[in-house]
């Protein structure tokens, strides 16, 4: 059976990514700050 897991931390943008991880990786916190600046640009 293929075991899947789920990492987070703010840290592991520098320790993963695309170059040495074999599956997907997001930045949390570049996915959050980037919808933050979208809202507040909106609701000026």
């Amino acid at each position: 059976m293929k075991k899947i897991g789920l990492v987070g931390g703010t840290e592991l943008p520098l320790l993963l990514n695309s170059s040495n991880c074999p599956v997907a990786c997001y930045d949390s916190v570049e996915i959050h700050i980037k919808k933050l600046i979208k809202l507040t640009v909106e609701n000026r």
